[in-house]
Formats: C-alpha cells, sequence, structure tokens
C-alpha cells in the first residue's frame, strides 16, 4: 500500500498539471467565422482564444473552461 504523502503529491500533481485536451473542432465547422488570437497573462503564460464576432452587436462574453478541457469542450 503506497504511504500517504506519496498519495497525495500524485493527486496535487494530477490536478495541477493535467494533460491538455486536444482542439476536435473549431467555430467554422458551425458556420461561426473565428479568429484565434493570444495574449499574455500577468506572469506571461499565453492565454489562447477564439475571437467570435457577432455583426451589430457591442457586447462582449468571455467564456473559461475547466483546467483539463479546452475551449471546444
Amino acid at each position: 500500500m503506497p504511504d500517504t504523502s506519496q498519495m497525495l503529491t500524485t493527486l496535487a500533481q494530477g490536478l495541477s498539471t493535467p494533460v491538455r485536451a486536444p482542439i476536435l473542432h473549431t467555430p467554422d465547422e458551425y458556420g461561426m467565422a473565428y479568429e484565434e488570437i493570444s495574449f499574455p497573462s500577468l506572469d506571461g503564460t499565453p492565454l489562447e482564444a477564439w475571437w467570435i464576432p457577432r455583426a451589430g452587436s457591442d457586447k462582449l462574453v468571455i467564456v473559461n473552461h475547466p483546467m483539463p478541457m479546452n475551449r471546444y469542450g
């Protein structure tokens, strides 16, 4: 039986460094025009997103995903 310390370390590593899910689909497959954008976070980590414009709208919606997922879902 593994010791508790090792088990907790493994669990913490798994939760903090998940495998990134591949992006299998893009908005154009659903008839939406989009642009790939990227900008640095405060710590320098690049944040990648899709800009999906809506003609005639002056609104902006920002949607974040859970860590092991991606912008497709």
